[in-house]
């Protein structure tokens, strides 16, 4: 799809860009394509639309992610509580029960404690290596896709987009939107940008 992408824009045609990203989702085509919607309004917007979406798409990842910090954050809390759980309960035995000498009446809320000890550093462990492991993928995948993003928008030509330049028309981005497939792009209800304000033209 990179490859599409580059020979698409080697020859200036951004609305076919747009549609091949449209067609192929993932986290470089989104980027790109809500960076070309606002190329008619100059680099400055298109700069923009590029950083916004790059962020959005990176806190979803992120968001993902903390998912697993959270569980592993709290399940030794959730074991400690078991812990002082599984304590009290042998302290009662020894105050209520004559359990003093007799180890079997507190071997169950010892077990106990050191159950839920058990299982809330079972959970944590592997999950803290999975969180930061998966942090550092992100952060790869990120730099992999902002090089070929920059890459991608070398061949953007800012110098030379006209003024009624067109990259997707209204009709276009609903059906994309609606889950539907787009046809081709046409000036028909067109979203027109310009160097300062977007207007649309009938």
């Amino acid at each position: 799809i990179i490859q599409q992408l580059y020979q698409t824009l080697m020859v200036k045609d951004y609305q076919k860009a747009w549609k091949i990203g449209m067609d192929n989702p993932s986290v470089a085509t989104r980027i790109l394509c809500a960076a070309l919607e606002k190329l008619p309004n100059g680099r400055e917007a298109f700069d923009i639309a590029a950083l916004e979406s790059a962020s959005n798409e990176t806190n979803v990842f992120k968001s993902k992610n903390a998912y697993i910090n959270l569980n592993s954050t709290i399940a030794p809390l959730l074991g400690l509580f078991g812990t002082i759980s599984g304590m009290v309960g042998a302290f009662n035995s020894m105050a209520f029960s004559g359990a003093v000498g007799d180890p079997s009446k507190l071997a169950g809320d010892i077990g106990e404690a050191l159950i839920t000890t058990y299982a809330g550093l079972v959970i944590a462990i592997p999950g803290l290596c999975a969180y930061y492991l998966l942090g550092n993928r992100i952060k790869t995948i990120m730099e992999y896709v902002q090089g070929r993003l920059t890459m991608l928008f070398g061949e953007v030509d800012f110098d030379n987009i006209p003024a009624d330049q067109v990259i997707v028309t209204k009709e276009a981005r609903m059906a994309y939107l609606g889950g539907g497939k787009a046809g081709p792009v046409g000036r028909s209800c067109a979203i027109r940008g310009t160097r300062g304000t977007p207007s649309v033209r009938s």
